[in-house]
């Protein structure tokens, strides 16, 4: 096999992925990158603590979350839910509100100069 035929191959494979393998290698990745935050802001010592801590919160709330994403999706008792769209407009609108939050009720963590 040439060269070019096999990057041709590799980026009809690639573009050929389902969606739900790119959600989930974004996620893992997104979570890469906050595994490693958490090892810069956290000194040594409690390191460990702090990835156990960290863990247990997301696995915590993973339930919540995923049930008032299915409440929004799909309703429950009768009620037909406000469709696909709705968990993720309920996820923009809860992102806004912290990010809001963090801005004006904790000004002081805003870095000088920015």
């Amino acid at each position: 096999m040439t060269g070019q035929t096999q990057t041709t191959s590799m980026k009809t494979s690639i573009k050929s992925l389902p969606r739900n393998v790119w959600a989930v290698s974004l996620t893992s990745f997104f979570m890469d990158i906050s595994s490693d935050l958490i090892a810069d802001l956290v000194p040594q010592v409690v390191r460990l603590t702090a990835y156990g801590s960290y863990n247990a919160v997301i696995g915590i709330l993973d339930f919540p979350a995923s049930l008032i994403a299915r409440l929004l999706w799909h309703g429950a008792r009768g009620w037909a839910g406000f469709g696909p769209a709705a968990p993720f407009l309920f996820g923009a609108l809860t992102a806004l509100g912290a990010a809001l939050l963090l801005a004006f009720r904790f000004p002081h963590l805003q870095q000088a100069g920015s």
